[in-house]
């Protein structure tokens, strides 16, 4: 924000907005850049348990922030050397976000939909074991793809098809739109394999190749926190390269 004709005696700059705390700015010099920490009113008070019930200390946790007209972005906001004070976590604004906590081998999700501006919104969440995806890409002739690029992706929640444009998880695409969403990726070994650990319970395809080549991919499966899926096989088409 820039203001023009500042008087030289102006006493102070302050900031008034329902979404921050109030800001002061009293030290300035008429003529240069003059820096302020914006900090939310909204925040969120996390409960963390173990399936026994038992309240969990000492974890990791990250927030996706999904901004209107902006891509989502990733904030490490403790861990286990540095934790929440009482499971909060402040200076967030209204909007959407989700919570990723980690301990271990261990992880929770959650999604907040429509946090108010000034809303602390308390959280409870339980800690499962990490979800697995593994398998393999074969090529028309049963051997195993090296190298092969595989992509977890969420389907399409309206026509799903293999023909509908994939876009990363990070982008602007929301659920429902018509498109898939890729939520990770990576190659496969010697032998053809390929493994994700999964953290958004959900339902999920595993797509083998990149565009323009033709595609090959699994059928949809649903998973739950501590759920695998395993054994995997997917058969890349005649001609495709990886």
């Amino acid at each position: 924000v820039r203001f023009d004709d500042v008087p030289s005696d102006a006493a102070w700059i302050e900031v008034d907005d329902p979404r921050f705390e109030p800001v002061r700015v009293v030290d300035f010099t008429p003529g240069r850049r003059v820096d302020a920490a914006l900090v939310g009113r909204a925040g969120l008070t996390l409960d963390v348990r173990n399936r026994e019930g038992r309240r969990v200390e000492g974890h990791g946790v990250e927030i996706v922030a999904y901004p209107d007209h902006d891509v989502p972005r990733t904030f490490v906001v403790a861990s286990a050397d540095d934790p929440l004070v009482d499971g909060r976590v402040g200076g967030l604004v209204g909007g959407t976000y989700e919570v990723v906590v980690r301990r271990g081998s261990e992880v929770a999700w959650a999604r907040i939909e429509e946090l108010g501006d000034d809303e602390v919104r308390s959280i409870s969440l339980t800690l499962e074991p990490v979800a697995v995806v593994s398998g393999r890409v074969l090529d028309s002739t049963g051997s195993a793809v090296a190298n092969a690029t595989v992509r977890l992706v969420e389907p399409g929640r309206e026509n799903d098809s293999l023909g509908i444009p994939v876009v990363p998880s990070r982008s602007f695409a929301r659920p429902g739109a018509d498109v898939r969403i890729e939520h990770d990726r990576a190659g496969t070994d010697a032998d053809g394999a390929f493994r994700f650990e999964v953290v958004r319970p959900g339902s999920y395809l595993v797509l083998a190749g990149m565009e323009p080549e033709p595609l090959a991919q699994s059928e949809t499966f649903d998973l739950r926190g501590g759920g695998t899926v395993e054994g995997l096989t997917i058969v890349r088409p005649a001609g495709a390269r990886v």
